[in-house]
């Protein structure tokens, strides 16, 4: 049996709010609108005051299984509770008004990982928002979910962006989803283990799931939607963290089990957009003195590298090639 019990909640870091780096929110067409029961203007704005957390569920299986997540995080999790469907889907829905607190962000059709946890973000007031999904169910026993710890390691610093859950599948195994980022020639190669440390860094959150600061998130300018890849989406955005100074933890603070997957293999191969990674991955490097330069490199976007990676240069705080070499250092 699940349940919850929120304790102790803290306040987002001081230091995030005198932050000398203005916020950017990530450009996106609003190709979606949002619904409540009773109407969006009253409700929205009601119930989003004073929380801390956002669940933001992606409708990713069967119907049921939506509508049993939505039922579970709405009784056992405090926190605002956003559901990203796409339209299709919400018109077959019979329980959409169940409950008066609900937001949907409703797409005009499926979409992908980057769109879907943008408007997330775009969406929400609160100072973390936890991805799920609805094809997976969040582990409520007390050594597998302990929130006051990751809102506690939030708290603690400021350059933390995400925390990554364990994955588990259906078979109750843990999936190797601690991501490194290893040299290989001209590459961008990423190799995947299993999560050993209480906390321990990883390139990416895994699918794009867990806990984020929402302030950081929004400053590093979210997920890319013009890379047509969830892995890769979610791979540039991981690099980015690292090369402008912030990190990604992968914790055993919380845990999510896929009941109807043995394995949890992602499409890893080239996608239109791909180059927009390898250009803002490798199109910046340190120099002798420490200070960053723009480079062509390989498979370098020219009109990227110009009007996104240059201009944005001096938030570099390394290159890709001194981070895969001190990774564990």
């Amino acid at each position: 049996m699940k349940y919850i019990a929120f304790t102790g909640l803290y306040a987002i870091d001081d230091k995030l709010q005198n932050s000398p780096f203005e916020i950017i929110l990530t450009p996106m067409e609003k190709n979606y609108r949002l619904y409540t029961k009773g109407g969006i203007a009253y409700n929205f704005n009601r119930f989003q005051k004073d929380s801390l957390l956002t669940i933001g569920l992606m409708d990713m299986g069967t119907k049921e299984q939506l509508e049993t997540e939505v039922s579970w995080y709405h009784e056992n999790m405090k926190g605002n509770l956003f559901v990203v469907t796409y339209e299709r889907r919400f018109s077959s829905l019979t329980f959409q008004d169940r409950y008066s607190d609900v937001v949907y962000i409703i797409f005009k059709q499926e979409t992908d990982l980057a769109s879907r946890v943008n408007a997330i973000a775009a969406e929400c007031a609160s100072s973390y928002f936890y991805v799920t999904r609805s094809d997976a169910s969040t582990i409520a026993e007390p050594e597998l979910f302990r929130p006051n710890e990751i809102f506690e390691r939030f708290n603690r610093s400021a350059t933390l962006v995400a925390q990554a859950p364990l994955i588990v599948n259906k078979f109750h195994e843990f999936q190797p989803t601690v991501r490194e980022p290893k040299p290989d020639g001209k590459m961008i190669s990423i190799v995947d283990s299993m999560p050993e440390n209480v906390e321990e860094n990883t390139l990416t959150p895994y699918l794009g799931l867990g806990f984020y600061n929402r302030t950081l998130f929004q400053r590093i300018r979210g997920f890319d939607t013009e890379i047509k890849s969830g892995y890769w989406q979610v791979v540039d955005f991981g690099i980015r963290c690292y090369l402008y100074g912030y990190r990604i933890l992968s914790v055993l603070d919380a845990a999510l089990i896929f009941q109807t997957r043995t394995s949890l293999m992602e499409d890893c191969s080239e996608c239109q957009g791909i180059e927009r990674v390898y250009t803002k991955a490798l199109g910046v490097y340190m120099d002798r003195h420490g200070n960053p330069r723009v480079k062509k490199s390989y498979r370098t976007d020219k009109k990227v590298l110009i009007s996104e990676v240059k201009p944005r240069s001096g938030l570099y705080k390394t290159d890709y090639k001194t981070l895969c070499a001190f990774w564990k250092k």
